[in-house]
């Protein structure tokens, strides 16, 4: 199922550019700019369900570990604190300073 849903997420992405190609159109490149962005998240969430389906499914191994989870959470705060600046949100939003 994964890769279906690749297949056709590439196709239409690649059917996309090829129609923009030669052309100097920059908000259409800006969306499917997004839309790639967009398909390849979906295609990463629906990897990691399926993966999640074959660990539930006892297909796939698990096995357990400890892990110190303070660690784990500050590596995430720290990785996403950029992107959480009151700047980096207006500039997603399209607003400017």
């Amino acid at each position: 199922m994964g890769a279906t849903v690749s297949r056709a997420l590439n196709e239409f992405t690649r059917r996309g550019l090829l129609e923009m190609r030669g052309k100097q159109i920059l908000v259409r490149w800006e969306f499917l700019r997004k839309v790639d962005d967009a398909s390849r998240h979906l295609l990463h969430l629906v990897n990691d369900y399926l993966d999640l389906a074959k660990v539930m499914s006892g297909s796939l191994p698990v096995q357990n570990e400890d892990v110190v989870v303070a660690t784990e959470v500050t590596s995430v705060v720290d990785l996403l604190r950029p992107t959480a600046s009151p700047t980096a949100s207006q500039q997603h939003n399209g607003e400017q300073e």
